[in-house]
C-alpha cells in the first residue's frame, strides 16, 4: 500500500514546520504576507518575488485511487491511442465551448459538466477510471485551465502518457529545474489552431520523447509521495 496524500487541510509540514499549502481556485493567502506558500493555482506571475512557491495542482480523489491499485497507472500508459486528441470536461466557462466548435478527425469529444461532484465516493472514483481510462487512448489532451489559473487535466493527462495541450495558465510549477515545452505544448485558448497545427506537425520521434518526459515529470514531481519529497527538496535548499 502506497503512503496517503502527506497533506493536512491547508498545511503542509516539512522538517516539524507547518508551510501554507494552497490547492484551492482563489488563493489569496499566499499574497498577503511574505511567509513561504506554496501554491497550486497562483493568482500572478512572478510568484518568487511573493515567496511562492508553484506546484502541481492535484486531486486527492485520484491518489486514493492509486494508492489502491498502485498498478493503475503503469496500465494505463500502455493502452492503445485509439484518438488523435482528446477534451473531457465541462464546456460552459473559461470560452472552452471552442473545443465543441473544432473539427477535427479522430478527436474524442465529451462535455460532461462536472458531474462527477454529486456522486458517492464509490462511483466518483470509478467514474475518474473510466475518465483516465479515455485520456489514455488518446496522443494529444486539450488541457485549459479551469475556475483557478491550472489544470487538474495537464497532470492527468502527463500520468496516462498522453502529451497535453495547455492553454491559459498564469506561472508553471518547477520552471526552473525542468523545460515544459519539452514535454507539452503551451500558450492561451485563442491559440487553439496554432497549437494544433504544431501538434500536427510534430515527428513520431519527437512525439515519443514528449511524451516519455511527460510520464517522467509526472512520475517525480506529481506522484503525491514524490512530489513531497521535492517541497522537502525546496525547503532544505532555501535553509
Amino acid at each position: 500500500m502506497l503512503n496517503h496524500r502527506p497533506f493536512c487541510g491547508t498545511d503542509i509540514i516539512i522538517n516539524n514546520i507547518n508551510y501554507v499549502y494552497l490547492n484551492d481556485d482563489n488563493p489569496q493567502k499566499a499574497y498577503d504576507s511574505k511567509d513561504l506558500c506554496f501554491v497550486a493555482q497562483p493568482l500572478k506571475d512572478n510568484n518568487t518575488s511573493y515567496n511562492n512557491i508553484v506546484v502541481p495542482l492535484m486531486m486527492g480523489d485520484m491518489w486514493d485511487i492509486i494508492c489502491d491499485n498502485p498498478k493503475l497507472i503503469s496500465q494505463l500508459r500502455g493502452s492503445e491511442k485509439k484518438f488523435k486528441y482528446g477534451f473531457i470536461g465541462s464546456c460552459n466557462h473559461a470560452g472552452r465551448d471552442v473545443f465543441s466548435k473544432l473539427k477535427l478527425n479522430n478527436f474524442l469529444f465529451k462535455d460532461n459538466r462536472n458531474q462527477i461532484w454529486n456522486m458517492s465516493s464509490e462511483d466518483k472514483h470509478q467514474s475518474i477510471i473510466e475518465f483516465l481510462t479515455r485520456l489514455s487512448e488518446c496522443e494529444y489532451v486539450f488541457a485549459p485551465r479551469g475556475v483557478g489559473s491550472s489544470s487538474f487535466r495537464l497532470y492527468e493527462a502527463m500520468s496516462v502518457g498522453s502529451i497535453p495541450i495547455v492553454t491559459g495558465m498564469i506561472e508553471y510549477p518547477f520552471e526552473s529545474r525542468v523545460r515544459w515545452d519539452d514535454m507539452c505544448f503551451r500558450g492561451e485558448l485563442s491559440d487553439i489552431e496554432l497549437l494544433i497545427n504544431r501538434c500536427d506537425s510534430t515527428s513520431r520521434g519527437v512525439y515519443n520523447q514528449m511524451r516519455e518526459r511527460a510520464m517522467d515529470f509526472w512520475d517525480y514531481y506529481c506522484r503525491h509521495d514524490r512530489l513531497y519529497d521535492k517541497l522537502v527538496d525546496i525547503i532544505d535548499d532555501n535553509i
